[in-house]
């Protein structure tokens, strides 16, 4: 029971991580970095509705199989929210070494 109730937590606070990720990147870059819809209104409620049905129903079931599933997409989230951010930090080095776009203006 004990790692039933410590998958489970640690299933959540992997949904709040990915939530909280989003939403930070939807205030830096806005809201076309975010290709579903309900995060770039609710990142969290997004990234924690589905993973709180998945893992009630896994210990209401006494389903082990499908809470270590949740758990494993969950890391694997995660991981892929780590990986974005360094590539985020990339594009920040070549942002911020660019001269400032100006309007294309056209002499006659």
């Amino acid at each position: 029971m004990y790692v039933e109730g410590i998958s489970a937590v640690a299933c959540l606070a992997l949904a709040l991580f990915d939530g909280w990720f989003t939403r930070r990147r939807l205030r830096k870059y806005g809201h076309l970095v975010e290709l579903n819809a309900l995060a770039q209104t609710n990142p969290f409620l997004a990234t924690l509705a589905p993973t709180i049905v998945g893992v009630s129903v896994a210990l209401w079931a006494h389903w082990d199989l499908l809470l270590g599933v949740i758990l494993g997409a969950r890391l694997l989230l995660a991981t892929f929210q780590l990986r974005s951010r360094e590539t985020e930090r990339q594009l920040d080095v070549v942002r911020r070494a660019l001269p400032p776009l100006t309007p294309f203006r056209h002499k006659l």
